[in-house]
């Protein structure tokens, strides 16, 4: 019996473990997004061979399966990869962005984050990561930013958080 458990306990280890994929349309853009933590309801944007996506993208802070609302926390590595878009606006609760999530998004030009903390507080990788790396243009609440005033309640600034925003004339 012990030899039997040992056997299935070996199986059982073998056998990869299935992430919950579901998609959620807002805003007219579909995308599919991989649940992190099931007890925590949070979730990450799908790598990009979920994501077809054209034109403005805006994510939400909570999308929806079956009835339970999950809390967005990250977009995954190469998420949006050589997507379509022309804008992209990241809602406060995305924490991080994946490697090479907006690679080859060369149609880009308007990225919207809705606070300089909280740009200045997202994790990037890569220069491949940031929207800004694309769009050149840095949005806050629907303004464009020239002369950037960093508050003082900013207290650290993650790396390559402004790297490709050419359209700053000051900061």
């Amino acid at each position: 019996m012990k030899k039997l458990l040992l056997t299935l306990l070996g199986v059982l280890t073998m056998v990869p473990a299935f992430a919950l994929h579901f998609e959620y349309t807002y805003q007219g853009q579909t995308i599919t997004y991989t649940v992190i933590d099931e007890n925590a309801q949070t979730c990450e944007v799908a790598s990009y061979q979920d994501n077809r996506i054209e034109g403005d993208l805006i994510l939400p802070s909570n999308p929806e399966n079956n009835g339970l609302e999950y809390t967005l926390i990250s977009i995954s590595d190469w998420a949006f990869k050589q997507t379509g878009i022309s804008s992209v606006t990241i809602p406060e609760s995305v924490k991080s962005i994946g490697y090479y999530a907006f690679y080859g998004c060369n149609g880009l030009n308007k990225a919207e984050f809705s606070s300089i903390e909280h740009l200045c507080s997202i994790k990037f990788g890569g220069h491949y990561d940031n929207p800004l790396y694309y769009a050149h243009n840095l949005f806050i609440n629907g303004e464009e930013v020239k002369d950037l005033v960093i508050p003082e309640t900013v207290t650290s600034i993650s790396g390559r958080v402004f790297e490709g925003c050419s359209g700053l004339s000051s900061v």
